[in-house]
């Protein structure tokens, strides 16, 4: 008897405790990121296509030169290389210095010196290339979400803005493989400038900036210091056309309650 009623009090009492305690929500269960191209499988990519290699992390990009593009088991096509990204998040992006050739299925290798080559990515071109830039109405909101303690599903509780957007569309790119081009700064006329600072994808109408969730590195570190941060951002189809610049400022500081 005195068994039973040691248990029955110790399940009373965890049940109170489950009520009265927060608790975190299962484990998240999204696969650790990985590296990704662009263009997808699936796309039909322009015959003046760039290549986007994303890497998860400053230590997983190889020397710029181990990274090739070639026909299906072909010769690798002459490119030019440049390394972009912010925080964790990396992109080499490769630009073939003549026109891909149409309807032809092509690889994306890694091949490091001495080290087996490793196909990271496989794409197929259309008939013909893109020269017009995506339709893009820009960036409608900014809401700055500082750092936090999290209990949500895969949430990392780091500061991120969230940028509501407006529906981009582009002729030569599906816009699932439609990037958003974000600067800090611009020259006299206005326009972006350098090199983006770094590149995101669209998600239910919102681009994240900064590390909201687990299952996706880091791709902007927020200043130390400052109570805006100005962006400016492109829409960006896969040769590289940019939609006209879209401003927008993120407060961050939380706006005072009023009484």
């Amino acid at each position: 008897i005195s068994n039973m009623r040691s248990w029955c009090v110790s399940g009373v009492l965890a049940a109170i405790l489950s009520v009265a305690s927060p608790r975190r929500t299962e484990a998240c269960s999204c696969a650790s990121p990985a590296i990704e191209v662009l263009p997808r499988a699936t796309d039909l990519a322009p015959t003046n296509s760039l290549v986007r290699v994303f890497f998860p992390a400053p230590e997983a990009v190889p020397a710029l030169d181990a990274i090739i593009i070639r026909p299906l088991r072909g010769s690798p096509v002459e490119v030019d290389r440049r390394r972009l990204g912010a925080a964790a998040l990396q992109l080499v992006e490769l630009t073939p210095k003549a026109l891909l050739v149409p309807e032809t299925r092509y690889e994306v290798v890694i091949e490091p010196a001495g080290k087996k080559a490793a196909v990271v990515g496989e794409f197929t071109t259309g008939k013909a290339k893109d020269e017009k830039p995506p339709v893009w109405k820009g960036v409608t909101k900014a809401t700055f979400v500082p750092k936090m303690r999290s209990f949500r599903h895969c949430t990392t509780g780091n500061p991120y803005a969230a940028l509501s957007i407006a529906a981009a569309s582009d002729a030569g790119t599906a816009s699932q493989s439609l990037l958003f081009g974000v600067w800090t700064s611009h020259d006299a006329a206005g326009e972006p400038e350098g090199p983006p600072i770094t590149l995101l994808r669209e998600w239910s109408g919102t681009l994240s900036l900064g590390h909201q969730s687990t299952c996706s590195p880091a791709n902007f570190a927020f200043p130390a210091e400052g109570n805006s941060l100005g962006l400016i951002v492109r829409a960006i189809d896969l040769a590289g056309n940019a939609s006209p610049p879209s401003t927008v400022t993120v407060e961050l500081v939380p706006a005072p309650k009023t009484p």
